[in-house]
């Protein structure tokens, strides 16, 4: 997969209990993607904080883990981070999950910089009847035909 080069700009407090709690893998955040941008906030039990996301595309999100919220919200969901500092409030993420509870379990965004391979929309009972479905066209002699569907 490609090299993602998401970026999260945050103001960290000068407390060493911020300072510190960036320098964990898998940080737990919340994170809301919308039309305004991608915001991720750390809350208690964690120091709170909050900062934006640059660098990220809709379109690869969605790749990799199922939208759950209509309207002008995209993701409102918690997740895990890990990040690499760069300069003064600005860290390189690494590593990023959303969890997604319509679709219960861990989505994997990013793992060491890079786009995780995109997730299968369907269940495995759902491909076992697309195959049995395609068999029976494919036994009838009906054939799709290119470039439609």
């Amino acid at each position: 997969m490609s090299d993602a080069n998401l970026i999260l700009t945050i103001d960290v407090p000068a407390d060493f209990r911020y300072q510190n709690l960036l320098t964990y893998e898998g940080v737990p955040c919340i994170c809301l993607v919308n039309t305004d941008g991608f915001r991720m906030s750390f809350v208690e039990p964690l120091p709170p904080m909050s900062g934006w996301v640059q660098g990220w595309q809709l379109a690869q999100l969605e790749l990799r883990a199922p939208v759950p919220v209509g309207g002008g919200i995209f993701y409102r969901c918690n997740g895990q981070v890990s990040v690499q500092p760069l300069d003064s409030g600005r860290f390189r993420i690494l590593s990023l999950s959303f969890f997604i509870q319509a679709y219960p379990g861990w989505f994997p965004i990013l793992v060491d910089g890079t786009w995780c391979e995109p997730v299968c929309r369907h269940t495995a009972e759902e491909l076992k009847l697309m195959a049995e479905i395609e068999a029976e066209f494919d036994g009838r002699g009906l054939r799709r035909k290119k470039g439609k569907m």
